[in-house]
């Protein structure tokens, strides 16, 4: 068996998710489009894979390599433009015919046997193809996520405060840092490297990697990326200004505080027994205060 995998380009509808990569290259769940199907047609015993990539395809090409990681011979291939499926049979169905069989061929705008969820049309289809993938989400091939319970997942290097409530279905990536009193779910998905700092509430949401989300922050129905607040119902974009309730761990703030962001950038990045915490200052503070 032979396959082509298209990659999508940039979509209007869903702009923000390619603000930073490529969508197949998106980290959804703890692993992009790209591997999660490269990983489906391993399962099947395919013999290789053409990748076919227009927007920053540099980037599909260093993620995949050779394509050995999942036992495949995989190449990819600079096109110009998104091609149609019947367009790539056109052009390379003659090159990856595999004996008698044709190619197949496949659009990356789902998650493996979910073309009943399409992920670009709109922030409501991502965040709804993303909870529908969530029990589906760890593949045999894959290490360091784990069901703690049922229907709540969890990174073997997360840090989850015995004080925060977590309600199933719900996601914490790995390198995650879950603070005292937050609440995640239901329909919580937190991706790798992600920030939640004490008493925060979220719910039916999606955080990307490596975003911070502040003290008492709530965040109902949404998709957060770096300060950007998108609204999946609505599709209403909001930049949310103040660093301390919705950031990029990317980018720390200059202020007169100690420097939390890069303490546990420090942290997340290494294995540390026992982290030196933002909030647990704020909560030796207060334990002083009420004394």
């Amino acid at each position: 068996m032979k396959a082509i995998l298209i990659c999508p380009a940039e979509r209007s509808a869903v702009a923000l998710l390619s603000s930073h990569a490529p969508l197949g290259n998106a980290c959804l769940l703890g692993q992009t489009l790209l591997e999660y199907w490269l990983s489906h047609f391993s399962a099947r015993a395919a013999e290789s894979v053409l990748v076919l990539a227009n927007d920053r395809p540099e980037k599909a090409a260093a993620l995949v390599d050779s394509g050995a990681r999942w036992g495949l011979n995989v190449r990819v291939a600079n096109e110009m433009r998104e091609l149609t499926p019947s367009e790539a049979l056109l052009k390379y169905g003659a090159e990856m015919r595999s004996g008698s069989e044709t190619a197949i061929i496949e659009v990356l705008d789902h998650f493996p046997k979910l073309s009943q969820y399409p992920l670009f049309g709109g922030y409501a289809e991502f965040y709804q193809g993303l909870e529908a993938w969530i029990p589906r989400a760890v593949t045999p091939d894959r290490v360091g996520m784990r069901q703690v319970s049922p229907g709540i997942w969890a990174g073997s290097n997360s840090r989850i405060s015995p004080q925060a409530v977590l309600q199933a279905p719900c996601w914490v990536g790995r390198y995650s840092v879950v603070g005292p009193r937050a609440i995640l779910g239901p329909g919580t998905i937190v991706e790798d490297g992600v920030v939640i700092d004490a008493g925060a509430e979220i719910l039916a949401s999606w955080i990307a990697p490596h975003t911070f989300v502040g003290r008492l922050a709530q965040v109902t129905q949404s998709i957060a990326c770096g300060n950007q607040l998108v609204n999946w119902q609505t599709g209403s974009v909001t930049s949310i200004p103040d660093a301390f309730v919705l950031s990029s761990l990317g980018h720390a703030p200059r202020t007169g505080r100690r420097n939390w962001v890069s303490r546990l950038g420090e942290w997340y990045s290494g294995p540390r027994p026992e982290p030196d915490l933002p909030w647990n200052e704020a909560d030796s503070a207060q334990a002083g205060t009420d004394a």
